[in-house]
C-alpha cells in the first residue's frame, strides 16, 4: 500500500498527526487495492497456484471489484 500513501508503514515509523487523523479519517484504500489485485494478477498469470496473503490489508484485497 505504500506507492499510494495509504500505508500503516508511515503512520508508524513517523510521527505526523495531520497525517494519522487524514489515515484515519480520510483515506481512500480503493485505489491501493486495486493496485495490489493488478499486480496480484500479473504475477499470476506467469506462476498460476494460490497465494497466502499475510496481512489483514491484503486479505481485505482480495474483495475489491
Amino acid at each position: 500500500m505504500a506507492p499510494s500513501f495509504v500505508s500503516q508503514v508511515f503512520d508508524s515509523q513517523y510521527r505526523i498527526p495531520s497525517y494519522h487523523r487524514w489515515f484515519l479519517d480520510n483515506a481512500d484504500y480503493m485505489p491501493a487495492f486495486r493496485h495490489q489485485k493488478r499486480l496480484l494478477q500479473l504475477l499470476q498469470s506467469q506462476a498460476p497456484g494460490r497465494w497466502t496473503l499475510k496481512s489483514l490489508a491484503s486479505s481485505i484485497s482480495g474483495r475489491v471489484a
